[in-house]
């Protein structure tokens, strides 16, 4: 897969790609619009998220959300392994090349594919938590920190991911490093003159 990513990804197929997720994602807030009986609401007393207790929110909690979810990991884990078999293929292909292109092509392959799999296992996490380990014990702190918490974790070690896999550690020196507009400023004087 990986190599053949420009017929995959033509103009075409992008737009269809932008399209699905886009309804994906209004499918995902549409119901809510029915404020009264289909929701998602905070309770401070258990400290969790909880869904309407109404026909539409069980067709939140049960089809929209868990159902999607189990969905999204599944194809996520079949890209990752998919993605997996052609890095190793392709290695095994390419073993004799020693181009300082094609290693450093490869670097940023299997950069990626580090950082979708690990994105993917706090996906199953978040999900695994939010809807098993959860119903194991009823202490309101478990609870919580087995729901609510590891929700909002797996968000902020979600971006975390992407900062270590996308930061330019460059930028660093060269902020630290004083820059000068006008290195001859002395020179446009003397050019006036």
């Amino acid at each position: 897969m990986p190599t053949k990513v420009t017929n995959l990804f033509n103009y075409r197929n992008t737009c269809f790609i932008i399209l699905f997720v886009w309804s994906m994602a209004i499918g995902h807030i549409v119901p809510y619009f029915w404020r009264e009986t289909c929701y998602v609401a905070y309770d401070p007393v258990s400290w969790t998220w909880v869904f309407g207790d109404t026909p539409c929110g069980y067709v939140i909690t049960t089809y929209t959300d868990y159902y999607s979810s189990v969905a999204i990991f599944v194809v996520m884990s079949t890209l990752d392994l998919s993605t997996f078999t052609m890095l190793v293929l392709y290695r095994r292909k390419s073993h004799l090349t020693s181009d300082s292109e094609t290693r450093r092509r490869r670097r940023v392959e299997i950069r990626f594919f580090t950082q979708s799999c690990l994105q993917g296992i706090l996906f199953f996490y978040e999900v695994f938590n939010f809807y098993y380990v959860v119903t194991l014990n009823t202490n309101q702190w478990f609870v919580f920190m087995t729901s609510t918490f590891a929700w909002e974790l797996c968000h902020c070690l979600d971006g975390l991911v992407v900062v270590v896999f996308h930061f330019k550690r460059s930028f660093l020196r060269k902020a630290s490093q004083p820059t000068t507009i006008f290195s001859k400023a002395s020179d446009i004087k003397s050019n006036k003159k």
